[in-house]
């Protein structure tokens, strides 16, 4: 029965994984971002319904923000800040340590290596 050897990704799947991470921490820029603005010049409604009743014009318009799309971005945030950032944190965390093992092992100490397994018998 032939085992399968674990193998570490190659260079190109590291960089995909990198550009993926890059894309998704741009596309969250843009809706922190695209928010900030929103909230910020924001007008209340009831505000806006007595400055059109009034005929006082908007410095910038009202903009209609549908709410399906803010329930929507709630879920999106609270998934990352619940679950997924934990689990980002947990995994980076534990391939970082793993990854210095290995170096340590096989670049820094590569004879401690070996004398460890001469002097298990192995």
């Amino acid at each position: 029965m032939a085992t399968s050897v674990r193998q570490l990704p190659s260079i190109s799947v590291i960089d995909a994984a990198d550009e993926k991470m890059g894309s998704f921490l741009s596309d969250l820029d843009d809706f922190t971002s695209s928010v900030k603005a929103l909230a910020s010049n924001s007008v209340p409604l009831q505000d806006a319904v007595f400055m059109s009743k009034a005929g006082i014009d908007f410095e910038e318009p009202p903009t209609y923000i549908d709410p399906a799309l803010v329930a929507r971005l709630l879920v999106f945030t609270d998934e990352i800040l619940a679950d997924d950032l934990d689990t980002l944190r947990r995994d980076a965390e534990s391939l970082r340590s793993d990854l210095l093992w290995i170096y340590r092992m096989q670049v820094i100490e590569p004879s401690g290596r070996r004398d460890a397994r001469e002097r298990s018998g192995s």
